[in-house]
Formats: C-alpha cells, structure tokens, sequence
C-alpha cells in the first residue's frame, strides 16, 4: 500500500524526527514484530492493546517501560501524578503492563515506578531481584520488615498503596498534591506497618484485576444480547446505554439496556480525573458490549464497592495508632515525621 493512502487513512504526517516511509521499512524487516505487541493500561480498569515500538509510538519511555515489558518477568509499578491541575482525591494505581500517560488524567501525566529493575542477558529482559528502592527506603524496610527481599519489597508497596488511598492523606497533603510528587510518611511502627501493608496489597490486588476474593456485585444487567451503547445516563441506581430509554424506562416493545443496582457513590466515584463507571463506557459509544464485556463493567462496580470499604479500613488503621501525623512520628516522637 503507498504512504500516501496509509497517512491519509491514519492521519499521519512527517517531521524532523519521524518519516511513515523509512518506519514501514524498518517494521517491515523485523521477524519478531509480534512481540511487540502488548496491553497498556490506557484508563483505570481499562487495557488496551498497543504496538509497543519506538517506530511507532512516540515518546516510549523504554528507560522505564522495559521494566515492565511481557518479556521479562512479572513486574509492578506503582502509578501516580505530579502537580495536580485537577481536584480529586484517589491518585494512585499499580499496573503490571506498560502505561499511558493519561491512565490517571486528561491533564496530569501518569509517571510510573517499576518495584524491580530488570536487566539483559543473551538478548532476553529477565527481572532481577533489584529493588527500585532508595537507600533511605531500605534502611527504612530493614527496621520495619528485617529484609529488603522480594516479599518485604511487596509489602512496602502495599504500605505505600494503603497511604496513598487514604482519604484523610488526600485531604490534609491536598496543597502539597498540587506541587510536586506524593510523599510518604515512614513509620517505624512495624505492627501498623503490616496492617496497612495488608490492606494496601489487597486494594492493589483489586485494581490489578487479580484478586482472589470473591466479589459479589450489586449490578445486575436488564437488556438485550450485545446491547448498543449510546448516551450514557444515570438514574435512580440505574446506569441506562440509551439516555431516551431511561426518561419512559421504555416503552412498550422495547427492551432497553440497563446496568441496575449501581448506587450514585460508585457512579460518582472518581480514580484520577476519571468518573470511572462513566469514562468505561463513553470510551464505548457507539459500540456493542460482549458477555465479556457486561460481566466486566459489574466486576468494576463490585470492585469499586470494595475499594470504598478498604479505604475506611485504612483510615481506621490509621486513627487506631494515633491518627495523622502522630501514627508516623518516630518512637517516642509525637508529632514527627510529617510529610508532603
């Protein structure tokens, strides 16, 4: 095919820096272009695929993101932004694939923080046990875990997803958010320390999409087989696909597609500067969802129900050791150890 129909199809267009012609030539002599192909989380629960390659993607940011290619092995980062220009409360997400940098925001880059490093051996990634950790972190994880193994290291991760999911943290740091990278407190009370690290590994389990505990959704789909999503409107704890349908709450003969049982909490419910329940589908309009596709969308609710319970599990935690700041305080400190 010319370049010319392939940059008119795609609206593409050369620059300085990249050219569609010498890019076609360089995919097109490679006999492993497969494996480039991969998920990215694109939105909150939301992956995508994506042709992972510097010939096609701008701005691949390999120096990071081959920390969590598939070719290595399985890897985690956690997500957060910068110098927030929108005003929301849940700010953090763990992915496993390789991430884009709205996965938070329209507005606020995601950056990411692989948990391992990785490295090349014989032309292959492979992860090695190198934690991404400074040596503040690490003396810091020896006093509270006796190690900076594999497992200590996936507790530090849980104890700072359980600090960041934290309600009470958003609200007290929320001028500091606007200014630079989240901070985390370091407490040196190791029995609070793997209380909250518990329950941050199990929200980070759930926004991986890889909990094993059972979650029984409050939604329940009403509607056709492979129901078209159209306007997307809420309405007394009803999510309805065609915003006509859920004025009449159909008329007769019709057999409108309705997500029922999803109570405005959930339905308000913001992760970064997403509604998520809202963004999942309006990034389906005009498309037809699958019994994959339903069962996926009551999983989010369900998910979303347990993520707003687990994160008044974390504040209690929290208010049971002394409560912000005196819970992170030294030993025998009260007040210390306040952070941005």
């Amino acid at each position: 095919m010319d370049d010319a129909v392939i940059a008119d199809e795609f609206g593409l267009s050369d620059s300085s820096a990249w050219r569609l012609h010498d890019r076609r030539r360089s995919l097109a002599a490679r006999a492993d272009w497969a494996s480039y192909l991969m998920h990215t989380i694109h939105r909150p629960f939301d992956y995508k695929w994506i042709y992972y390659d510097a010939d096609i993607v701008e701005l691949p940011r390999l120096d990071t993101m081959r920390h969590l290619l598939p070719s290595a092995q399985p890897n985690v980062a956690l997500c957060f932004p910068r110098n927030l220009r929108e005003s929301w409360n849940h700010h953090a997400l763990v992915s496993r694939a390789v991430v884009h940098k709205d996965a938070l925001s329209s507005l606020d880059t995601c950056y990411a923080a692989p948990l391992f490093l990785t490295h090349s051996h014989d032309d292959q990634l492979v992860t090695e046990f190198r934690p991404n950790l400074s040596s503040t972190a690490r003396n810091w994880l020896r006093s509270v875990a006796s190690a900076v193994d594999e497992a200590a290291c996936l507790k530090f991760l849980g104890y700072c997803y359980a600090v960041l999911w934290s309600d009470t943290f958003a609200h007290r740091y929320a001028e500091f958010l606007k200014t630079d990278f989240p901070r985390i407190p370091l407490s040196t009370n190791t029995e609070m320390f793997e209380t909250l690290a518990q329950a941050g590994n199990r929200l980070s389990s759930l926004h991986l999409m890889e909990s094993t505990e059972p979650l029984k959704s409050p939604a329940s789909y009403a509607g056709p087989a492979d129901p078209l999503v159209g306007k997307v409107r809420w309405l007394d704890d009803s999510v309805w696909l065609d915003a006509s349908a859920s004025s009449s709450k159909g008329t007769a003969g019709s057999n409108p597609a309705v997500f029922i049982g999803v109570h405005q909490s959930i339905w308000d419910f913001r992760l970064g500067g997403y509604q998520v329940c809202e963004k999942w589908l309006k990034d389906r309009k005009g498309r037809t969802l699958s019994d994959d596709d339903i069962a996926h969308y009551r999983w989010i609710v369900a998910a979303l129900s347990e993520t707003t319970r687990l994160m008044g599990e974390i504040d209690e935690v929290i208010e049971e050791y002394g409560g912000w700041p005196a819970a992170f305080a030294p030993t025998g400190q009260d007040g210390a150890g306040e952070g941005g």
